[in-house]
């Protein structure tokens, strides 16, 4: 199949806000190569500028100092390139970098094609949508609750050798000045035009990333309960010492998860919940910006 890429590469920012205010973050993603291809993004609380400013005044020095027109040419921004385990390539890690990786890849191993959808623990809610135009991958991280939140998207690319990097992207923050949650949204298109034989058609592809606030989290008790509302069993659950089930009395009829943490100003907080199905999930920040997710299996 012979590829002619007539990429455009947007970033649109949707904002649904309970907080008291919203800023985007002034920035453009743009498709570095035509031939390579946008895969996801990679979140990350910070912007990191790649922009080879040192070559970029080198090569237009005469310019610069005659007050000539200087374009900003996409050849300087820079890259950075994952490294793909070979025993497990659905990891991809970028040396030096903390962030959240959500991509929608495929690779190889022993002749069999596997998917690679998102990255790690940090990407909940995770939604894929495949139609004849094109695919789109949506997904959800919680960033923790703070008087200004900052989520960058880096657009993550895949070149034809399997090879994927990242370049510098665009992001959103918000605010609240009297505390309170929030959630905000943000996406990446690509279109490509794509020759199959003598017909063209266009390939679209759409990562959408959610971003919720969520209080600091310490650790959390689930309570089981019988029909008398008698506390049966209560298990704690800490961020070093998660379990991947838990085991379920005969005695009880329901229960509850209760999270204890602080808010952003410190004060105690407690939340509770009735746990209905056969599992739940726990949240722990790790010493990171955004949460790591765990789901417990409930054993009867």
């Amino acid at each position: 199949m012979h590829k002619k890429i007539m990429g455009s590469l947007v970033m649109l920012c949707m904002i649904s806000v309970l907080l008291s205010g919203c800023q985007l973050a002034v920035a453009e993603a743009g498709n570095t190569r035509e031939e390579d291809k946008l895969v996801g993004v990679f979140v990350t609380e910070d912007y990191i500028d790649l922009f080879d400013f040192e070559a970029y005044v080198s090569e237009n020095s005469n310019k610069l100092m005659q007050g000539g027109e200087v374009v900003m040419d996409s050849k300087y921004k820079g890259r950075v390139y994952g490294t793909i385990d070979e025993d497990h390539p659905e990891d991809i890690v970028f040396e030096g970098y903390e962030g959240v990786l959500f991509i929608d890849t495929s690779y190889e191993k022993e002749g069999v094609i596997y998917s690679r959808v998102g990255s790690g623990n940090q990407v909940s809610l995770v939604h894929i949508s495949v139609n004849d135009e094109g695919n789109e991958i949506e997904g959800t991280i919680f960033a923790k609750n703070a008087p200004v939140i900052m989520a960058v998207l880096n657009p993550v690319y895949m070149t034809d050798e399997g090879e994927i990097y990242f370049t510098s992207g665009s992001g959103v923050s918000m605010d609240g000045e009297n505390g309170g949650e929030g959630s905000m949204s943000m996406f990446l298109t690509e279109n490509r035009t794509v020759m199959v034989g003598n017909s063209e058609s266009t390939e679209s592809f759409k990562v959408k990333i959610n971003v919720e606030s969520m209080d600091e989290v310490e650790y959390y008790v689930l309570k089981q309960m019988d029909d008398l509302d008698n506390q049966v069993i209560s298990e704690k659950i800490y961020a070093h010492d998660v379990p991947s089930s838990i085991e379920v009395s005969d005695q009880t009829k329901y229960m509850i998860l209760e999270k204890i943490g602080t808010d952003q100003e410190g004060k105690p907080l407690v939340e509770r919940q009735i746990i209905n199905d056969d599992y739940f999930q726990v949240y722990f920040f790790n010493e990171s910006a955004f949460a790591e997710g765990y789901s417990i299996q409930l054993n009867n």
